[in-house]
């Protein structure tokens, strides 16, 4: 009985050591047609300096701020996830980020699927079929800009493999009602950019409808 443990645990070692194998060999082969730098290409370089400064209202020039600011206190942070695959940007910027937006700016709880948004609708978009390339979050902003994000609900799930594809306009269209209206960044390298980075929850614009949002790019 011993032994056959043994051997059980053996051949289990040596499956997950080839599966692990092929994923890696299939990773090797994709990078290979797909080639992929470390760094920001020519197009996102331009695109971030493109971007608009967020200026802080004068209203809030003066404001005092508390001392501490808890979000997870908040309603509208949607509770903790693990990501899949590659998609960090879409994870952060989208998971978390534009669902508390949305659901601050609409006032509701980001604990149920309905108000909140999945990862992969706009990482599915450019990560070439699979999970293992990672998709610039300036181009899931474009997304969000034009097309909008579904929700969970109607996307099926918060996260898949990396190569579904939805059809149907129904589907579409609720995703073009939740749109953001701009993007803009922050430089965070002065005290002037921390100043309206810390304002950002007190901010009130007139545009600042339940449709329409602002995406921040924090440049340090």
């Amino acid at each position: 009985m011993k032994w056959l443990l043994i051997i059980l645990l053996l051949c289990e070692c040596v499956l997950v050591t080839t599966a692990q194998q092929n994923s890696y060999d299939s990773y090797k082969a994709i990078l290979k047609k797909f080639p992929a730098g470390n760094g920001p290409n020519l197009y996102d370089s331009l695109y971030q300096l493109s971007l608009p400064e967020l200026t802080l209202p004068e209203h809030l020039k003066s404001a005092s701020l508390p001392a501490v600011a808890d979000n997870s206190s908040q309603p509208y942070l949607r509770p903790v996830f693990s990501q899949i695959g590659a998609s960090c940007g879409q994870a952060s910027a989208i998971g978390y980020n534009f669902t508390y937006e949305m659901d601050h700016a609409r006032g509701l709880p980001a604990n149920i699927s309905t108000n909140q948004y999945p990862t992969h609708f706009t990482y599915n978009f450019e990560n070439t079929g699979w999970e293992y390339f990672g998709v610039s979050y300036f181009h899931s902003f474009e997304i969000l800009k034009k097309c909008g994000n579904m929700n969970v609900k109607d996307y099926g799930s918060f996260t898949d493999n990396g190569s579904r594809w939805i059809t149907g306009y129904g589907l579409y269209y609720n995703g073009m009602l939740n749109r953001i209206d701009d993007i803009y960044s922050i430089k965070t390298n002065s005290q002037k950019g921390s100043m309206i980075l810390k304002n950002l929850p007190r901010r009130k614009e007139k545009s600042f409808t339940i449709e329409l949002l602002l995406a921040v790019f924090l440049m340090v």
